[in-house]
């Protein structure tokens, strides 16, 4: 019962945080002000954190050493479910079905894709390489660390980290920020799945409201165009008090039958919306744009238009299944979920 009531909730956190990434991408290209209007910041200050948090939440409830003996066949699968689709859809999908240039060029596509995966679907790419790493905290934990404790665990997660913070000095690659960035939120998720005094802590109300204060008045502060190392860690600040806030509200709240069926759909399919949503979120026409308007007015829009273009991307997913390859080639799956 207790490993049923967990992925209930899991679910319901992935289909919160996956809700959100296409309210924000359909902000970013569908209104005036893009980048630079309040919500677009106000749900970029946190989203995507959110979303890495949950990936190290979920890496530490569904990984086990047992996975790890057969190094091969787990690197395998972690491949198939998420560089396929990282490759396939800049490279196939939306140089084939949403773009006329005519210019297209595979290798330099594929070049780009190497050089800087930060500009593509930068989420799978990252992912990937955390469960590299998370491989190696989970082996070393397991073998020096039986009795679980914290600051064992701690000093691996320093170690493991060094290589990143020489990325990040010596200039390596050009988004050594954000990949460390999700890199604390990935290994936030799977500390507070793995000790349970960290979830006590976390679901107390007065961290609950001390949190929701926090972001509530921190957030008009953030400035998404910014990369100013202050603005970086007021990021920090605000995606910690929101995935507080969204961690608690989730666990906390008693869901409708009809709105928990749907949000837990969404977020067992959330990578598939996650790589589809990127090629149909153009919904307005340049012309059409929306301009500024009453804040409450702008959220409302937005929300009916995200749900459309979430219903679309499971509409995608569904026609894609009738197909083994396309069903691989876009999802990396081998059979329906």
């Amino acid at each position: 019962m207790q490993v049923k009531e967990r992925i209930v909730y899991i679910d319901q956190l992935k289909g919160v945080a996956i809700f959100l990434v296409v309210l924000g991408h359909f902000l970013q290209y569908n209104t005036v002000e893009s980048k630079s209007g309040k919500l677009f910041e106000i749900i970029y200050s946190f989203h995507m954190p959110l979303f890495m948090f949950i990936s190290g939440y979920v890496a530490f409830k569904t990984i086990r050493q047992m996975d790890l003996d057969n190094y091969f066949l787990f690197l395998k699968k972690k491949a198939i479910g998420i560089l396929i689709p990282f490759f396939s859809w800049p490279l196939l999908v939306n140089p084939l079905f949403f773009n006329n240039d005519i210019t297209y060029n595979p290798k330099s596509v594929l070049l780009g894709i190497i050089t800087n995966p930060a500009g593509g679907l930068w989420f799978l790419w990252y992912l990937f390489l955390f469960y590299l790493i998370y491989t190696l905290f989970l082996r070393a934990s397991n073998k020096f660390n039986r009795q679980k404790k914290f600051f064992i665990d701690i000093v691996f997660l320093l170690i493991l980290t060094l290589p990143l913070l020489m990325l990040r000095q010596f200039q390596v690659v050009n988004y050594a920020d954000s990949l460390l960035l999700h890199y604390i939120f990935f290994f936030s998720g799977i500390f507070l799945s793995k000790y349970d005094f960290i979830q006590v802590v976390v679901l107390k109300n007065i961290t609950f409201s001390i949190s929701i204060f926090i972001f509530s008045t921190l957030c008009s502060y953030y400035d998404f165009l910014s990369s100013s190392i202050i603005n970086l860690l007021l990021k920090m600040v605000l995606s910690t008090a929101a995935i507080i806030c969204i961690y608690y509200i989730v666990r906390s709240i008693k869901w409708t039958l009809w709105a928990d069926k749907y949000i837990q759909a969404l977020g067992k399919n959330s990578l598939v919306i996650y790589v589809t949503q990127f090629s149909i979120i153009y919904v307005l026409p340049s012309t059409l744009l929306l301009d500024k308007m009453n804040f409450l007015l702008l959220i409302s829009i937005s929300i009916v238009f995200s749900v459309l273009i979430i219903v679309v991307c499971l509409m995608i997913m569904r026609i894609a299944q009738l197909s083994r390859v396309l069903n691989f080639t876009l999802y990396g799956r081998l059979k329906p979920v």
